[in-house]
């Protein structure tokens, strides 16, 4: 096989597949070349190719981390240096925390290479003077330079044909910080090619190739000769990713205004030939492409996307050889959003759909490339504090638990198992929850709101101390009247004044004490009950107790007598009979008050006193007595 022939001729190049790409990095640079621009159109009459992010693409939240930051348009990474993974997007106009520094690097763009672009600008949008912001660029040669921003309100760009890698924005020399106020609108990112007549130090041919426009499929066709021919380029400057040979080299040079995909072969050679290409003029160049054989002994690049730039093609022979070639550059279908799938691409739909993302990957949420078309409005890769798990921005209340951004749960909204502020829900956490049959909630209990989250009322069974209970109920849920606690959730006791049934109480009159109608065991007392004396008999008569507390009633020799009882159990008198004398009766008084006898009467009379004259209810006691006394006698002959 030639390849094997071709390890054997050069064993310190790494064999690679047919048409693959190898890389060769330059030298030392000299320092680059900036320019600088203080207004727009200046920049734009200069470059050829550019992208503009206004920040008003929908992909962008107020909040985002730096791969979300960077995957929106695709164009440009953002790092945020003194916050971190804090890239905000508000008011059409983007900064880091807007007091914090940041880096945007340029090497992964439509418009550059891997190196970088041509050329940076930005609306400077706010700029503290107080904290004034600089610029740090670092250009592809690997030299810097530190710029001085100017105030909010200006533009500024830089432009450099060595191309620009990255640029911090913050403090002087590249130094991070969170301080100060900065932010910036309308960064755009551009290509300035080297022009054909920038190879006036190159040797060779200049090539047209303004028909190779993406898409187009046009081709150019160089034919040629080494056979006898002068080399272009001397020996001193091979191309830098092949050894030298003693074959004649040409050289094509040539311009790409936009990237553009481009098949280049020989393949119509009559030689053993090697083919180069090479940014620039092939003496150091920043990187290489070369193929010995791609199809028989002709040399050549399958579909390869070139950047915007300037390239030289170089025609050689293997081991000296030399003849007719035939250089064929063919645009081959533009790349990445074409709409046909090109090498190396799993999709293309000519742009973004539902399937597919911008950069030709099959969309997916979770791959960290935002697809919009997908329904994509954020892509970190997986969950993050600003993007959920399913590609949307994180919201308490989208039915989306996501735990890097604090939240428990998320049930769409209140659930019996979630509060509405996307934490558990519990009894106790300060969060009423409906649903959980919570009434209130302040935290624990509280003079409004029991233990358990219902609203604190006396007869609930719950015993809340806080509200001024002493009891309710069982305590233990069962609400009601029991023996130990009144209905108004107080302890139950006789003399509150509550009447308690379940305790056995009759009455309560707010006191203790026996003899008021309501005894001091909270029993009622029966009217006409109290503490009257015992009634007795004297010799020769009879004599019938009261109540208890009554005073001795008595009967003199030859008479009956009868001492009734006080009803309100104070003291009565005693009465008797003179010797002869009928019935003679010594009622007690009705009021209770003591001291009242029973006076005496003449033969075949009756007569009856009282301890008070006025007392007319004493008086008719008396004759009821009288009553008695006969009634009495009666019985005892009978």
């Amino acid at each position: 096989m030639r390849r094997t022939q071709f390890s054997r001729k050069y064993p310190w190049l790494v064999a690679a597949p047919l048409g693959a790409l190898i890389v060769a990095t330059a030298g030392e640079a000299a320092a680059a070349t900036p320019t600088y621009y203080d207004n727009l159109p200046a920049l734009q009459a200069d470059m050829t190719a550019s992208v503009t992010d206004d920040y008003s693409n929908p992909g962008y939240v107020f909040l985002q981390n730096n791969a979300a930051m960077s995957a929106v348009l695709g164009e440009t990474d953002y790092e945020s240096t003194g916050f971190m993974n804090l890239n905000i997007v508000s008011g059409g106009y983007y900064c880091s925390g807007c007091n914090g520094s940041f880096e945007l690097s340029f090497q992964t763009t439509s418009v550059g290479t891997a190196a970088g672009v041509s050329a940076v600008g930005a609306n400077i949008q706010v700029n503290d003077q107080g904290t004034p912001y600089f610029a740090f660029i670092t250009f592809a040669d690997g030299t810097t330079d530190n710029v001085q921003l100017p105030p909010a309100g200006s533009f500024w760009a830089v432009s450099a044909p060595e191309r620009i890698e990255r640029i911090h924005f913050g403090l002087s020399g590249g130094g991070t910080t969170m301080a100060g106020s900065f932010g910036i609108d309308n960064l755009v990112i551009g290509d300035i090619p080297v022009l054909p007549d920038a190879f006036e130090t190159c040797d060779g041919q200049v090539l047209d190739v303004s028909s190779l426009t993406p898409g187009s499929g046009a081709s150019v066709i160089q034919p040629g000769s080494t056979a006898g021919a002068s080399d272009d380029i001397s020996e001193a400057a091979e191309v830098a990713c092949w050894s030298g040979s003693e074959a004649v080299e040409h050289v094509y040079q040539f311009s790409l205004a936009v990237p553009t995909s481009l098949q280049i072969d020989l393949a119509g050679s009559d030689y053993d030939t090697k083919l180069g290409v090479v940014a620039g003029c092939p003496d150091g160049a920043e990187f290489c492409l070369y193929n010995d054989d791609y199809t028989g002994l002709a040399s050549g690049f399958d579909c390869t996307p070139f950047p915007a730039g300037s390239y030289s093609a170089i025609v050689s022979g293997f081991s000296g050889s030399s003849g007719a070639y035939v250089l064929d550059l063919t645009e081959c279908g533009g790349g990445c959003g074409n709409g046909s799938l090109d090498p190396g691409e799993a999709c293309d739909d000519g742009g973004e759909s539902a399937s597919c993302n911008a950069d030709c990957t099959f969309a997916s949420c979770g791959d960290s490339v935002l697809n919009i078309s997908a329904g994509e409005t954020c892509d970190d890769g997986g969950e993050s504090p600003v993007c959920d798990a399913d590609c949307t921005a994180v919201s308490c209340g989208d039915a989306v638990a996501n735990l890097a951004a604090g939240e428990a749960c998320d049930d769409g909204g209140e659930s019996a198992t979630c509060d509405d502020d996307c934490t558990a829900a519990a009894c106790g956490d300060s969060v009423v929850n409906n649903t959980a049959g919570e009434t209130c909630d302040d935290g624990g209990r509280s003079a409004q709101c029991n233990g358990d989250c219902t609203a604190a009322s006396c007869g609930d069974g719950i015993v809340n101390a806080t509200a001024g209970e002493e009891c309710d109920g069982d305590g233990a849920g069962n609400p009601g009247e029991t023996a130990s606690c009144d209905d108004d959730c107080t302890s139950a006791m006789c003399g509150d004044t509550v009447v308690n049934a379940t305790a056995d109480e009759e009455c309560d009159d707010g006191n203790t004490d026996d003899g008021d109608g309501c005894s001091a065991s909270c029993a009622v007392e029966e009217a006409g009950t109290s503490s009257g004396s015992e009634g007795g008999s004297s010799e020769g008569g009879s004599s019938e107790g009261g109540s208890e507390g009554g005073s001795e009633g008595g009967s003199s020799e030859g008479g009956d007598s009868t001492g009734s009882a006080d009803t309100s159990g104070g003291a009565s008198g005693s009465a008797s009979d003179t010797d002869g004398g009928d019935d003679s009766s010594g009622a007690a008084d009705s009021s209770g008050s003591a001291g009242a006898t029973g006076g005496s009467s003449d033969d075949g009379g009756c007569g009856c006193s009282t301890d008070r004259d006025d007392n007319r209810r004493g008086t008719a006691l008396s004759a009821m007595t009288v009553l008695l006394l006969g009634a009495l006698r009666r019985r005892r002959r009978a």
